[in-house]
């Protein structure tokens, strides 16, 4: 097993496009401050409004000058729409090419033809597509406290603050890993890129919200609710302060169950299946 592991850091270490996603997710952030910071100016009326394509309104008006952005908002509410909006997509699509690219290159068949237990071999790979899963995910949570510190000020070094924060980042980690666990499971499943493609753009895009949503519809007579165990419909609900018992336990559940329910049905499928 720990060879297989070795194997797997080496030719993540070798990997262009885990230096790509990376390289993705820092412009991402850096991006979105870009962008609050300019919407910053022009509500304090130092920048023109309709700059670079941005316009700003406040109920429908002209937003008034002397109004800060960054006063409105915290580091937490950031986070979660880094997370929500670019991180499940970028370390997704890593995953899909990280996984499949091992079929394309006839790596796996080299790899299940030197004896090595296939159960093995796919707990190894998907153990390193989650632990790059959580890099990912610990990047952004630093890069953008710090950019935080920067822009908002010294409201976020607080300890209350700064205590929320850890928790949310340990809370919406264990949800984009588990979502990235079903994607990559898809990824070996199906292999085929364009199959990982589509799902994490159903995922990312909401397409998998809007089904369990219907979902709900259809057994409202049975008073479940499918949705409020959804990975995708729980990182928008997840709180960034003033954390509930009912929602943190809703959480882990679904962590648990996704995570485990992916995990199996892809070791399975792993010791079944043809590799080619």
């Amino acid at each position: 097993m720990i060879n297989l592991l070795n194997g797997e850091w080496y030719k993540l270490g070798k990997s262009r496009s885990f230096l790509v996603c990376c390289i993705c997710i820092v412009a991402s952030v850096c991006l979105l401050y870009g962008m609050l910071f300019l919407v910053d100016e022009v509500q304090k009326g130092n920048v023109e409004n309709g700059t670079a394509g941005v316009f700003v309104t406040v109920d429908g008006q002209e937003p008034l000058s002397g109004q800060s952005v960054f006063e409105s908002v915290t580091v937490g509410e950031i986070l979660q729409n880094i997370m929500v909006v670019f991180v499940v997509l970028i370390s997704g699509i890593f995953n899909i090419i990280f996984v499949v690219g091992e079929y394309g290159n006839g790596a796996m068949k080299n790899l299940a033809g030197k004896g090595y237990s296939r159960g093995k071999i796919f707990a190894a790979k998907h153990m390193v597509c989650m632990l790059t899963t959580e890099i990912m995910v610990l990047l952004s949570a630093i890069l953008n406290y710090a950019l935080g510190c920067i822009f908002i000020g010294k409201a976020c070094l607080e300890g209350a603050v700064l205590k929320d924060y850890v928790i949310y980042v340990l809370l919406i980690s264990a949800l984009v890993v588990a979502i990235n666990s079903i994607i990559a499971v898809i990824s070996e499943i199906s292999r085929s890129l364009a199959v990982g493609i589509v799902v994490v753009v159903c995922v990312a895009g909401g397409i998998s919200s809007l089904l369990f949503n219907a979902l709900d519809l259809l057994l409202h007579n049975f008073s479940v609710q499918p949705s409020s165990y959804w990975l995708t419909n729980l990182m928008e609900e997840c709180p960034v302060s003033g954390f509930e018992t009912e929602i943190v336990l809703r959480i882990v559940i679904s962590v648990v169950v996704w995570f485990g329910v992916s995990f199996a049905a892809g070791m399975w499928h792993f010791h079944k299946a043809d590799i080619k």
